[in-house]
């Protein structure tokens, strides 16, 4: 078997290669926020501290609901919670694009449609999630007229994440589609 070394350029230059470097861009993202929610949950454990909003750390957009439950100022769920939901996303996330590496250097369709279902689910809690604050700034600016300028900036963030994470769905969809068109082609010759 014949086997060759490529470099950052060449993976990088190929499909498989282009797929493997975003799934492992986005496991080394949740992998962080593993880390960062294990840290924020263990210390909120040890030192019982009160409810910091700081705290409040999202890796995935449709989690983010965990943290409140209501537009009100005080109408925050337990962050204990949310963080151990945070926790297990996340860790779910750094397999899930483990396994899109995996495919996609490997050249199986399977892999490659899970990350797409899971990604799916993903996008659409992005746009929830963009649905959810655009209500609450609504609510906030109609009751309290406490809304600024700079407060419109958080709808931004899962709608351009979305839309990040669309395009990458999309990329991965063409490589699968290639991959399955390449393994139709494929001839097996018996003697």
């Amino acid at each position: 078997m014949y086997s060759e070394r490529k470099g950052f350029l060449q993976i990088a230059s190929s499909a498989e290669g282009r797929i493997a470097l975003i799934g492992t861009a986005l496991a080394f993202i949740h992998c962080a926020g593993l880390v960062m929610s294990l840290y924020f949950l263990i210390t909120s454990y040890l030192y019982n501290q009160p409810d910091d909003p700081y705290t409040h750390l999202c890796t995935d957009a449709l989690l983010c609901i965990l943290f409140r439950f209501g537009p009100e100022k005080d109408q925050t769920g337990q962050t204990t919670t949310a963080m151990a939901g945070q926790l297990l996303f996340s860790l779910l996330a750094v397999t899930v694009n483990l396994v899109l590496v995996g495919a996609a250097l490997g050249h199986k369709p399977a892999g490659l449609i899970f990350w797409l279902v899971v990604y799916l689910l993903n996008i659409l809690g992005c746009l929830v999630l963009t649905g959810i604050i655009t209500a609450t700034i609504l609510h906030r600016h109609q009751y309290y007229g406490d809304i600024k300028l700079d407060s419109l900036c958080w709808l931004m963030v899962p709608l351009v994440l979305g839309i990040l994470y669309a395009v990458v769905w999309v990329n991965v969809l063409f490589f699968l589609h290639r991959i399955r068109r390449e393994q139709r082609n494929i001839f097996s010759i018996e003697d």
